[in-house]
């Protein structure tokens, strides 16, 4: 039900929502945020170990804006320079050590670990925060 009213809500205000400061983006990173949270918290129920929740969890996170930008004809964030997958990457590192290192309970880790994936897509958004160059040799 919410993703159906943020979509029509999204639809019908997208224009004013994209000329105010980039509100799509954030709202993108809501997404983002509570889908690969809500996904590692499902993994880590069923019993499976932290590495393959967490990397359930990212792709969780990133699957829907892949489908979202090759359904749109867009170049996916994924494969640009913005940080996109370091945030949910380290947000769910973050979730799972609090879960299982530190035994807090499941809502407090998943508020914790998805807050701090919107803190750093936001910090990416904000500040245009991109991967140094260097890590790609271009000529191969």
């Amino acid at each position: 039900m919410v993703a159906t009213l943020t979509g029509v809500a999204a639809f019908l205000a997208g224009r004013h929502l994209d000329t105010h400061g980039n509100a799509l983006a954030y709202f993108d990173a809501m997404g983002v945020a509570l889908f690969a949270a809500g996904a590692l918290q499902k993994c880590t129920a069923t019993g499976l170990p932290g590495l393959h929740g967490v990397a359930l969890g990212v792709i969780t996170g990133i699957g829907g804006g892949l489908i979202r930008d090759t359904l749109t004809n867009r170049d996916t964030l994924l494969l640009s320079p913005e940080l996109y997958a370091t945030p949910i990457i380290l947000g769910l590192t973050l979730q799972f050590f609090l879960q299982q290192g530190l035994a807090l309970d499941n809502l407090t880790a998943l508020v914790v670990g998805g807050s701090l994936i919107f803190a750093g897509r936001s910090l990416a958004i904000i500040f245009n925060l991109r991967m140094p160059a260097g890590l790609v040799n271009k000529e191969t």
